[in-house]
């Protein structure tokens, strides 16, 4: 009998090692480790034999509900989703390099609703579903406080770069045995490129996308004075919390002193901070 012991409790690598041991036809025996304070012995061989019918898409389902390089969703933890696949529910685009990108995002908005237990009509968007949501929060009997945003769905802005991510990483993993593996921009998925500081940065929004109607983001300001403007929690702005912009009395710029208020100065200032502290850790 062949024996494989692989010595991780990462979810990652259980989720690759479903998939693959399905995928491949395994017929060594794997073992990996629990996640339990009991560290249990899970059998790969025997739980892709229990869970059969989902083990295909278990990639797909843990990239877009929340991994190491895509955000998840306040709420919507593995159960949930897991049990959406029990349901029924079968990927097709997500994952697939030649997939269009607006069918993927499509694919994925069923798949994320399902998990919020909502109904969805034909064409809805995430941000039709983000207000029925709301709706349906705020018109609980007994409720007296407004819902959290983070137990909101995202917007369909926002969703659509994380689906993107989600794309991007589920053909990353479904490829990772392939000698030639498809070649696949990041900055076309969700991934913004920092040449500064020579990093990728998940990308929260489309270019030139607004945080909110017009309306709403002049209410969003502040009257701050004296010679350290917003410095202080009465600042609406850093109360919010949101970084000062030009509608503000304190212009949003370098003399504003609310730590959410970024410009490259004061990046390259916090770096170099950063840096130093770094070096002197590394001394002592």
């Amino acid at each position: 009998m062949q024996l494989r012991l692989s010595r991780c409790d990462d979810t990652d690598v259980f989720a690759l090692l479903l998939y693959f041991h399905q995928a491949k036809d395994v017929s060594a025996t794997v073992l990996m480790l629990g996640t339990s304070p009991q560290r249990a012995v899970i059998n790969i061989g025997d739980m892709v034999k229990k869970h059969q019918n989902i083990v295909s898409s278990i990639l797909h389902t843990h990239a877009l509900t929340g991994c190491d390089t895509v955000g998840s969703y306040h709420g919507i933890g593995k159960t949930t989703a897991i049990k959406v696949l029990q349901s029924g529910f079968q990927f097709k685009s997500v994952g697939d390099p030649a997939a269009d990108i607006g069918m993927v995002v499509k694919e994925a908005t069923r798949f994320i609703v399902a998990c919020y237990k909502v109904p969805i009509n034909q064409g809805d968007t995430m941000t039709d579903v983000r207000y029925r949501v709301w709706v349906s929060k705020v018109g609980q009997k007994g409720a007296r406080v407004q819902p959290k945003l983070k137990s909101l769905p995202p917007t369909s802005e926002a969703f659509a770069e994380n689906v993107k991510r989600t794309h991007l990483q589920a053909s990353i993993w479904m490829a990772a045995l392939d000698p030639d593996p498809p070649a696949m921009e990041p900055c076309e998925y969700g991934w913004l490129k920092v040449e500064h500081f020579r990093i990728l940065q998940p990308l929260m929004f489309p270019p030139k996308t607004e945080i909110a109607p017009q309306d709403v983001l002049k209410m969003i300001q502040c009257s701050c004075t004296g010679d350290q403007p917003c410095s202080m929690m009465q600042c609406s702005c850093r109360s919010a919390p949101l970084g000062c912009s030009s509608f503000c009395n304190c212009g949003g710029e370098e003399s504003c002193c609310s730590p959410h208020t970024l410009t490259p100065e004061k990046i390259d200032d916090n770096t170099s901070k950063q840096v130093q502290e770094d070096s002197d850790d590394n001394l002592d």
